[in-house]
């Protein structure tokens, strides 16, 4: 991560010795809140690092997106947001901090795609599959990691909160409605999005939250096995047709012959022990 120069002269507040060499310190906060999707505000005791603050005092911040910050009414001057926009480009997710209503700093977050990942687009592709991108993540970076992923651009949604994650799978459904659609999600966003498709798979490394929302979990940490999910189940469907071939012959044509339908006009007839052979046969086939 890196951060702009316009905002490294506030960050040269003194801090505890500790906190330049671990995470184990960490001011007291208050009034927490989640906003999903956008980021996390509330009170943080800063008072003693900050310049004409006594010990103990609160002040407001919030981390989080562009759209967080416009909520709270916090300007972005323009050479940071120019910084911004560039970082998206490279696929970074930037996070912005504010103190007391005003930007106090600006993260580019890199978070590349696993390095399975560009491999199992291709073979879903090959293997008929549309493969799309339902992202919170801006629209400049989703695109420059959908780029690096062969996934067509038109097939990326971006900035997407968890309902908007729903909205564009309704939206899948209503152009491809023959078509069934799976989701493969491990975050606390993605659950709501796995819940609504018509197969939720979900990595075992990911969340709670995702791994109940899904129908399938991955019990290894990696997207590989997506595909022999698909193999597994197209495998299974085929069985399950061939089976219903096989029923629906013995139905059409073994129960008359058993019966002697065959015998006023070719003279044949089958012993009704052949019949049981035929009913057993796709059994002992689907084995």
């Amino acid at each position: 991560a890196r951060s702009p120069s316009g905002l490294r002269a506030r960050a040269r507040a003194p801090r505890p010795p500790s906190a330049g060499r671990d995470l184990a310190w960490a001011p007291p906060t208050h009034a927490v809140e989640v906003i999903t999707g956008l980021g996390v505000r509330g009170e943080v005791e800063l008072g003693g690092l900050l310049p004409g603050r006594a010990g103990g005092a609160r002040v407001s911040a919030a981390v989080g997106s562009a759209r967080l910050m416009a909520e709270d009414g916090v300007p972005i001057p323009p050479s940071i947001a120019d910084w911004a926009a560039a970082s998206a480009r490279r696929a970074r997710t930037v996070v912005f901090v504010s103190i007391d209503g005003a930007l106090a700093g600006a993260l580019a977050i890199a978070d590349p795609p696993r390095p399975e990942a560009a491999g199992v687009v291709a073979a879903l592709r090959a293997a008929g599959v549309a493969v799309c991108m339902v992202t919170g993540d801006s629209y400049a970076a989703a695109h420059a990691v959908a780029a690096t992923l062969g996934i067509d651009p038109g097939n990326v949604a971006a900035e997407c909160l968890p309902a908007g994650k729903v909205a564009a799978l309704t939206a899948l459904r209503a152009a491809r409605p023959a078509t069934a659609l799976a989701v493969v999600g491990d975050g606390v966003n993605d659950a709501p999005a796995l819940a609504a498709a018509d197969v939720g798979i979900a990595l075992a490394c990911g969340t709670d939250v995702a791994v109940e929302a899904a129908d399938f979990v991955l019990v290894r940490p990696d997207l590989e096995g997506v595909l022999l999910a698909l193999a597994l189940a197209r495998a299974t469907l085929a069985r399950v047709r061939l089976n219903y071939v096989w029923a629906l012959s013995y139905n059409l044509f073994m129960l008359p012959a058993a019966a002697g339908a065959l015998y006023p006009a070719l003279r044949i007839a089958v012993p009704p022990w052949a019949a049981g052979v035929r009913v057993g046969a796709p059994r002992v086939l689907a084995a």
